[in-house]
């Protein structure tokens, strides 16, 4: 039986000033640039400080705010309480649960202030009150939800929440949402049936997102004026979310890592890649992904030159998190393995596989958050 957990890990050697501690991993890829670069420390060694059951699958990943990790799960005709679940980040405690319409959901939160946005599996955009977990609103949005329902990770920018769907239905055809605080939905644009994990990204005004899969294209909108800038087409389907460094958009389709030009969306470079659902991750001029071919490839960003690979031990979905000089990231394996590799040469620092009990399995495709020095995982 398929199975998971969230595992939170104790830093080793616990050497931080208030200053290097990240106190908040509020959204997917842990910034609006979805860069997935930590500006603190990560954990040193493997060690265990609290896991968490909580049933179903967990194929969101975890955010942090607060003192408090949210996640959800989902699975229909599972005996488990599905949906948003709120965890004491100090104890895995369960503070509440929400059943985000009944069925869960495979979105990744995201938090601002006092409120968490998420998908849930009944098509719907909730907010939820972060401290008691009720429902503030929730809007339906789309209206022939698949087997995901709205899976995509919800991003805040200037008071209005974004948030894409993947249908290829006449009703939404594939649809960038955005609605402000109070549940209004302010504007929307049709571009195409998409994939449901991919989410948008932000940066100086102009929102990058992919969508129509019939060209496979990443679009640019100005938020201001609303209006299409530039849109790129891939070779293939886009499965994941784009990163953001500098004036260079980078994100991957099916079989190719991209950077385009931020400005006008003209191709910089590429590589080929096996990739599954892997979000690329931007640090010190280098870009981490991982492949289903098993293996995370470092390349030069500017440059697009392969750097170096490191094989772990199966596919590898998760997308990586950089923290001072480690790269974090999970496989798709039975026994789940939890892989931190040094950002600067790519040799092994630790590996920790959770190790299932009998007839259950924790293959990892959640990413890992990383607040307060303290990676939290889910396998």
């Amino acid at each position: 039986m398929r199975s998971r957990i969230i595992m939170c890990m104790l830093l080793g050697v616990f050497l931080l000033t208030a200053s290097t501690v990240v106190a908040n991993y509020p959204l997917f890829r842990y910034d609006e640039q979805r860069t997935g670069n930590v500006s603190g420390d990560g954990p040193q060694t493997s060690q265990i400080l609290w896991s968490t059951d909580i049933g179903g699958l967990v194929d969101s990943s975890p955010v942090v705010a607060h003192g408090k990790v949210f996640v959800s799960n989902w699975w229909i005709g599972w005996n488990f309480k599905g949906g948003l679940y709120c965890l004491n980040e100090s104890t895995g405690e369960i503070v509440w649960n929400n059943s985000i319409g009944g069925g869960g959901g495979a979105s990744t939160a995201a938090v601002e202030g006092d409120r968490v946005f998420i998908g849930s599996l009944t098509g719907d955009l909730y907010c939820i009150n972060a401290s008691n977990g009720t429902t503030i609103w929730n809007k339906t949005i789309e209206h022939s939800p698949a087997y995901w329902g709205v899976a995509s990770s919800p991003l805040v920018y200037e008071n209005m929440v974004f948030v894409t769907t993947f249908s290829n239905n006449a009703s939404n055809n594939g649809t960038l949402h955005v609605f402000d605080f109070n549940g209004t939905e302010v504007w929307n644009l049709s571009t195409g049936d998409t994939f449901y994990y991919t989410s948008p990204a932000v940066a100086d005004g102009k929102l990058y997102f992919a969508g129509n899969l019939t060209n496979h294209s990443l679009f640019c909108v100005d938020i201001a004026t609303r209006e299409m800038q530039w849109r790129f087409n891939a070779s293939t389907q886009i499965k994941s979310t784009p990163a953001i460094s500098d004036d260079t958009i980078l994100f991957a389709s099916a079989d190719r890592l991209y950077a385009v030009n931020a400005a006008d969306g003209t191709e910089l470079w590429n590589h080929s890649l096996s990739c599954a659902m892997s979000s690329p991750a931007v640090s010190s001029g280098k870009v981490y992904i991982g492949s289903s071919d098993s293996t995370l490839y470092c390349y030069d960003a500017q440059s697009g030159a392969e750097l170096r690979r490191f094989l772990a031990n199966g596919p590898i979905y998760s997308s990586p998190v950089v923290a001072h000089n480690t790269v974090y990231f999970g496989t798709n394996t039975a026994n789940g393995t939890i892989y931190a590799v040094d950002a600067a040469d790519g040799t092994l620092r630790w590996s920790y596989s959770l190790n299932p009990p009998s007839g259950r399995y924790y293959n990892i495709m959640s990413s890992p958050a990383v607040s307060d020095g303290i990676p939290c995982v889910f396998g």
